[in-house]
């Protein structure tokens, strides 16, 4: 039996560092943004998961979140970039 639980825990670590949200496309109709860390696998998993008759991709894309530390002389970034997906469900 734990097996299974921890099975089914690995299945669902994909969609878990996601998250989604309805927004409009260029038409005004329904589509969602999916924002999914590193992974762009995370992304198409998630919107596999939202839209279980399949999507179309309206767009791909990243953010870039940087932050800056240190004095003048001594600066120091560090930069990390979340993929972001837009779908539409079929």
């Amino acid at each position: 039996m734990p097996l299974r639980l921890l099975l089914a825990a690995l299945l669902a670590l994909p969609a878990a560092c996601t998250s989604v949200r309805e927004v409009r496309d260029f038409t005004g109709d329904t589509a969602l943004l999916i924002e999914c860390g590193p992974s762009i696998e995370r992304c198409q998993a998630r919107a596999a998961e939202a839209c279980p008759r399949g999507y179309d991709v309206l767009a791909t894309g990243e953010n870039q979140t940087v932050v800056t530390s240190g004095t003048m002389s001594d600066r120091r970034r560090m930069a990390g970039a979340d993929q972001v997906m837009k779908v539409k469900c079929r």
